[in-house]
């Protein structure tokens, strides 16, 4: 394992690494960094994320499209009555020292999903499994789950209800395998050191260094369909301006956005990327921002007409929250629910609601409110529009304090906010990826936001038995979060990864950010 035998095989393989990388092509990129988590059931940022979906290897995988392919899993079947899904695992997976892969290591990372004294933030994304509903209520034990292994190669999962998404949860990092004698061995670092990150997938982590980088090298015990042709994948960590790094060659793909994106129509290939939703955020749970109707006046006078006529071309208005491009299954989400949402502009409405939400705060005027933003881009000059279509139109008054991304995101962790403009990026392309976040028990939930109705058509989607069942439960707890003004969104912004000329074989999805390399080569 990863002690004694363990370490030395994992420094003979580094050795290898270090001096046989000439075999195959290094592929550098940046990541914002530091990577702290590792975990599977755990890890929630896009670059732990990517990282996992190229060291380890789920029961299914998503193909280049989206379509669910096998993984660790040779073949997998479905009930007639959709209840029960029943996997075969490949008898040649196993973990990087060639440790064999067992069916029961997929059981142990779900009881470790579900374990009561330190829920994943993704329990309730897979709580439609026999059980998981009555764990996360407290009435009932992981003995009441139902994922099972009748022998090695076997994992069974029964669910309550039928799901028309299950399948597509099993592809996600959170349903990756946990060897549990590495778990218990790691005694409270598992996937937090390098020494307890344990690969089945592609890749191994062969240095781990936050303040430089990540170097992910073949795994050589990986016998599945994905082997990997890059003789390393660097992963710099807090370089100074990425995408300079990109133009002057020394970094072979980078996210693009705003005037970057023009840059690369003559130096390198650029894969189109319409995936970023930016909204304004409230602290639902903090004083008077608990009143639904004040945050509804703020939605229903927010101008998007007027910011319409400053934004620029990667910037585009919405009123409604999921990207276009999100799946329901195989349904265009966005396509299928429509762009309607439920409180259009109208001020004079707003300031009836918002006359009413200080009578009932018996205020005379919304609280002092700082309202945080991004330092970096226009953003300050967007939002000085819907904050002065809110002074105008209500008398109400915001503050700007503009802040780093790193420092935005702990802002949010603490709650030491009252609003912000927040950009989220799905981790995956379901709607419900970006909706969970709002959901009451959710690991996620930053915002105080809390509605049973909502909470019942989330979990309604994932028990839909048909994807036009689930596209209508998402859309209806999409609609009941805008309606309740748990956010206000702003506008979609494009942008896109740009790729080194001559590199091929890169995945870049549409969702989630976890690009993957197995394939990558240069001309």
């Amino acid at each position: 394992m990863r002690g004694g035998f363990g370490v030395i095989l994992l420094a003979a393989l580094l050795t290898v690494c270090f001096f046989g990388c000439a075999d195959g092509d290094v592929i550098r990129m940046d990541i914002e960094g530091p990577v702290e988590n590792l975990d599977p059931q755990f890890a929630t940022d896009p670059d732990s994320r990517m990282i996992l979906g190229n060291l380890m290897e789920g029961l299914l995988v998503k193909g280049p499209d989206g379509e669910l392919l096998p993984g660790a899993a040779k073949s997998w079947e479905v009930s007639a009555d959709g209840l029960t899904y029943t996997f075969t695992l490949r008898e040649d997976a196993a973990w990087e020292e060639n440790e064999p892969l067992t069916a029961r290591h997929f059981v142990f990372a779900f009881e470790r999903i579900f374990n009561p004294k330190a829920l994943s933030p993704f329990a309730e994304d897979y709580a439609v499994i026999e059980g998981g509903e009555e764990i996360l209520a407290g009435e009932a034990t992981l003995k009441r789950l139902g994922v099972s292994s009748p022998d090695g190669h076997t994992v069974i999962f029964k669910l309550r209800r039928p799901s028309a998404v299950f399948a597509e949860l099993l592809a996600e990092t959170p349903a990756l395998p946990c060897n549990e004698e590495i778990y218990n061995e790691a005694k409270g670092r598992y996937g937090l050191a390098i020494e307890y990150v344990y690969s089945n997938g592609p890749f191994i982590l062969s240095r781990w260094d936050n303040t430089r980088y990540l170097y992910l090298t073949p795994n050589p015990g990986y016998g599945g369909e994905y082997r990997a042709l890059p003789g390393r994948v660097t992963l710099y960590i807090g370089r100074e301006d990425p995408v300079g790094q990109f133009f002057a060659g020394n970094s072979d793909l980078v996210y693009l956005s705003g005037a970057d994106i023009s840059r690369a129509e003559e130096d390198a290939e650029l894969i189109p990327l319409e995936r970023t939703v930016w909204c304004v955020v409230f602290n639902g749970g903090r004083d008077a921002f608990r009143n639904a109707l004040l945050r509804q006046a703020l939605s229903l006078t927010a101008d998007r007409e007027a910011l319409s006529q400053v934004l620029p071309a990667n910037l585009t208005v919405t009123g409604v929250f999921a990207p276009p491009g999100m799946r329901a299954g195989a349904l265009d989400y966005r396509d299928k629910a429509g762009y309607g949402y439920p409180l259009e502009y109208d001020p004079g409405r707003g300031k009836e609601l918002y006359d009413r939400a200080l009578d009932i705060l018996e205020l005379g005027r919304m609280p002092h409110t700082v309202f945080h933003i991004p330092e970096s881009g226009r953003h300050g000059d967007y939002m000085k529009i819907i904050t002065e279509g809110w002074r105008r139109t209500l008398g109400a008054e915001v503050v700007f304090e503009q802040r780093t991304g790193a420092e935005l995101e702990e802002i949010l962790r603490t709650g030491e906010y009252r609003m912000m403009l927040f950009p989220f990026t799905p981790a995956a392309g379901s709607p419900g990826v970006l909706l969970g976040a709002f959901g009451s028990n959710s690991g996620q939930n930053y915002f105080g936001y809390q509605n049973s109705r909502f909470d019942e058509s989330l979990a309604s989607a994932a028990a839909e038995e048909t994807e036009e069942g689930a596209a209508e439960r998402f859309r209806e707890a999409e609609e009941q979060l805008l309606f309740d003004a748990g956010i206000i969104p702003l506008y979609f912004e494009t942008g896109g990864e740009a790729l080194a000329k001559g590199l091929t074989g890169v995945e870049v999805p549409q969702f989630g950010g976890q690009i993957r390399f197995w394939s990558a080569q240069k001309e």
